[in-house]
């Protein structure tokens, strides 16, 4: 049962409702009006069916950003909907619409990782840093919620042995 409780609260990757075909990297970049990676740090679902992010922008490769913008998923009431969870770190790369920005599925939105970053660089070059704040609670996909999830897994159980030590 414990196993399963680890299981259940470290999954902070992003939920994929379908499968399909991913868009070269190439193709995307060249298609998306701002590339960017940053950390999803708030989402809420619109009335109109589509699902709204605050992103925290850590690094561009193309466009101009702040350093924290709105990210609407216009494909979020679709079953193929890219569904992202709170403190994951994704590359963006969106379309802009006045004030905001939009991700539709198919665009080359991905989780970050070191492969994927790569092979960004390679195609638009280094790009720029925006934020240098270390920002608390990032899960980076394959790593982090492993360890965080194991080493709460123990604080609890020591809590639970020490309580029901003090019961008998």
């Amino acid at each position: 049962m414990l196993a399963g409780l680890v299981l259940m609260t470290t999954s902070a990757t992003p939920a994929w409702a379908c499968s399909y075909v991913s868009v070269p990297v190439k193709q995307s970049t060249a298609a998306s009006t701002v590339v960017l990676r940053g950390v999803v740090e708030w989402k809420q679902p619109t009335k109109d069916g589509q699902q709204r992010y605050i992103v925290r922008v850590t690094h561009v490769w193309k466009g101009d950003v702040a350093d924290s913008i709105e990210v609407v998923d216009t494909q979020a009431s679709s079953t193929c909907a890219m569904a992202l969870n709170v403190f994951t770190d994704e590359i963006f790369m969106l379309q802009r619409e006045g004030d905001r920005f939009t991700m539709q599925l198919g665009t080359g939105s991905r989780p970050h990782d070191d492969s994927s970053a790569a092979e960004v660089n390679a195609e638009l070059g280094a790009g720029r840093a925006v934020s240098s704040v270390p920002m608390v609670g990032v899960v980076s996909h394959g790593r982090t919620p492993w360890i965080l999830g194991g080493v709460g897994a123990v604080v609890i159980a020591f809590v639970v042995w020490r309580i029901l030590r003090r019961r008998a």
